[in-house]
């Protein structure tokens, strides 16, 4: 696509109340983003909510920033957007991506669990993210502390999808930064929040459905009865994906 349209896609994907099975209504009912966005305006008239486009200079402004970082946007509908997520119609309109993006094409499994895990239970997430790795896996989780940081050194070598609560311009947890640094290296990290979105309660359970939407199994290890590990399990159970 041309320059035109992906930036209309990113407005459209970031103007408010315009979610990603929207867009893709969107895009089904008009053929283009560039069309999309111009019906906005009536859109909101006959809906009585009021819809204003996403400002075209932060959508350059964050466009500016993904690019000089190394980044790349993927929009969904295109050979380079990770085909595991277009079996749903709440996967992501537009994902932003930092690192080997290749990854991405490649089967996954998600190893996740508790941040506060025990030292045993964090062994074994780095055992397990090496074992499956080697077995032809990319291995997926959220980058947390604990269960997700372990199975993330594990499979480094053998290929690891971090997937972002906050925007792929800043590491969360702190603690975790270096971990990042490799992820962008060494793997790949992504989200579908803008560049420098900070973490937020609300946004864990939105990202975690997209950890599940990956992979091909989830995997475990550690989890309290309600935690954000038990809401991907769900996730994942919702559309068939076998929870380990």
């Amino acid at each position: 696509m041309d320059h035109k349209e992906a930036m209309s896609r990113l407005r459209l994907a970031r103007t408010t109340y315009v979610g990603p099975i929207t867009c893709q209504l969107l895009m089904a009912r008009y053929g283009t983003a560039v069309k999309a966005l111009a019906a906005i305006p009536e859109i909101s008239a006959r809906g009585g909510r009021k819809l204003t486009p996403f400002s075209a200079d932060k959508a350059r402004e964050e466009w500016d920033k993904l690019y000089a970082s190394g980044g790349q946007f993927m929009f969904r509908g295109t050979a380079e957007y990770p085909a595991a997520l277009e079996h749903y119609d709440d996967a992501p309109f537009i994902l932003s991506v930092r690192g080997h993006a290749s990854l991405l094409q490649r089967k996954g499994c998600a190893i996740i669990g508790a941040r506060n895990a025990s030292l045993n239970a964090c062994k074994l997430a780095e055992r397990l993210g090496a074992a499956i790795g080697e077995g032809g896996f990319t291995i997926i989780s959220g980058m947390a502390r604990g269960i997700d940081a372990a199975a993330h050194l594990g499979s480094l070598k053998t290929g690891t999808i971090a997937v972002l609560a906050n925007g792929v311009g800043i590491p969360y947890p702190r603690e975790n930064a270096a971990l990042f640094s490799r992820l962008i290296e060494e793997g790949v990290v992504l989200s579908e929040m803008p560049f420098i979105t900070q973490p937020s309660p609300k946004l864990f359970p939105i990202r975690n459905r997209i950890i599940a939407s990956l992979a091909k199994g989830v995997l475990i290890i550690e989890a309290a009865v309600k935690s954000g590990s038990l809401i991907t399990a769900q996730e994942a159970a919702n559309r068939s994906i076998d929870v380990m």
